[in-house]
């Protein structure tokens, strides 16, 4: 095998291992997380339980951080500043982004101040009413 073919093959089957999006979890793992959804869900309401399992382990290790933090600022009394700039570091990480040539549900953004197709505009509303069809 040449130096070409084996970088080939290795880069086909790193590609291959990229599709993979679920991570591997040891079926252990599996099993004592759904004992302890059957134990908690004996204990409190099932909607609950589905509500604790909803999250994921990284939401609750960012929530414990975000709480260690939080309790550090206000030792230190600056517990409304990190409040307040981790209410805008939320919204501005949560805005997303559109693809190109994708339109706004909100007019104003989009070039020429297009409307969806079907969204309800001032001029059809006000035709609407005034029985200008």
């Amino acid at each position: 095998m040449t130096p070409g073919q084996a970088y080939r093959t290795l880069r086909s089957e790193w590609k291959e291992n990229l599709i993979i999006k679920d991570p591997i979890v040891p079926p252990f793992i599996v099993r004592k997380k759904e004992e302890l959804r059957l134990w908690i869900s004996n204990h409190v309401s099932v909607d609950v339980a589905d509500f604790l399992f909803w999250f994921s382990v990284e939401n609750y290790l960012g929530l414990v951080m975000w709480l260690l933090l939080f309790f550090v600022f206000v030792r230190l009394e600056f517990g409304i500043v990190f409040f307040i700039c981790s209410v805008f570091f939320f919204i501005f990480y949560n805005l997303g982004s559109r693809n190109k040539g994708e339109m706004s549900a909100y007019s104003v953004f989009n070039r020429g101040a297009k409307a969806l197709p079907g969204q309800l505009t001032a001029a059809q509303f006000e035709a609407e009413l005034l029985h200008k069809y």
